[in-house]
């Protein structure tokens, strides 16, 4: 239940993954595919690369205020602590999604693409 005040703050996390890798892994990867197909929602299979850098950094920016909006909302739940690291691990997971998409979203797009075209022949 929330409810509490803002003195939750865990000052004993360090950006490292010392003290909890299954944690910052699940951070990581619950990102990953929200950035990816955030990406993906905006960058048409052959636009230019004016699009994608403007749809990864819009992305990017959604996330990190996401992450930031979450762990600040935990300073009034019982029982939950902030952590910067938590921020930083949703960051490189939505950094890896956009990376994700810049190195398969066209092949994906393209597949679909040439997917759709053949079902409709039919």
């Amino acid at each position: 239940m929330c409810g509490g005040g803002a003195t939750q703050w865990d000052h004993r996390s360090t950006l490292g993954l010392s003290s909890n890798r299954g944690d910052w892994a699940v951070n990581y990867l619950l990102t990953v595919p929200l950035a990816f197909w955030g990406v993906g929602a905006y960058v048409a299979p052959r636009s230019g690369g004016l699009r994608f850098a403007l749809a990864a950094v819009g992305v990017l920016a959604a996330v990190l205020a996401m992450s930031c909006g979450v762990e600040f909302a935990q300073l009034w739940c019982e029982g939950r602590y902030c952590s910067v690291r938590d921020v930083v691990a949703q960051s490189a997971g939505a950094a890896g999604g956009v990376a994700l998409w810049g190195v398969a979203g066209g092949h994906l797009s393209r597949w679909r693409d040439s997917s759709a075209t053949r079902q409709s022949v039919r």
